[in-house]
């Protein structure tokens, strides 16, 4: 699938914490990010994301 520009523009600009909250999910603090209390080998900053367990991120 193709993004344009400002589709991808978009999506950086998106906290992935706020999101998370607003559709209910519970994050805890770790240093200067945040743990995803559902999956906790997912951490998140702004609107970056990474899985520990699986060494993937974006």
């Amino acid at each position: 699938m193709q993004y344009t520009q400002a589709q991808i523009d978009r999506a950086n600009a998106v906290s992935l914490e706020d999101f998370l909250r607003t559709q209910g999910e519970t994050l805890i603090k770790s240093g200067r990010e945040y743990r995803w209390k559902e999956h906790d080998s997912l951490t998140v900053r702004g609107n970056k994301w990474f899985r520990h367990s699986q060494s993937k991120g974006g």
